[in-house]
């Protein structure tokens, strides 16, 4: 009850969202959105009722990575939306065709 809720809204609808303590430090997420004309995100931020209660995000990137889609590969790794293959977390969208 004492901590509070981050909501990514993507086109009117929640697509990704956090709620409680997540402990220190900086944690990664990742929305896929697949290819869009246009897209509207809001980021909602409801702090909770605790007086130490926070919210913070930082960092936001929106890329046009159109070859890699989550999939059935683990938690650190994208499914290529040609291929079955598994490509790690880190290769995805760094400029290379990691996707055949």
């Amino acid at each position: 009850a004492g901590s509070g809720t981050l909501s990514v809204i993507g086109d009117g609808a929640t697509v990704w969202s956090k709620t409680g303590n997540q402990g220190h430090g900086w944690s990664k997420a990742y929305v896929f959105i697949g290819q869009q004309n246009s897209y509207t995100i809001d980021i909602k931020a409801t702090v909770g009722q605790s007086p130490n209660s926070r919210i913070a995000f930082d960092d936001i990137a929106m890329l046009h990575c159109h070859d890699t889609a989550p999939a059935d590969c683990s938690d650190f790794e994208f499914k290529c939306k040609t291929s079955t293959m598994c490509i790690p977390e880190a290769k995805k969208c760094n400029g290379i065709q990691d996707c055949s």
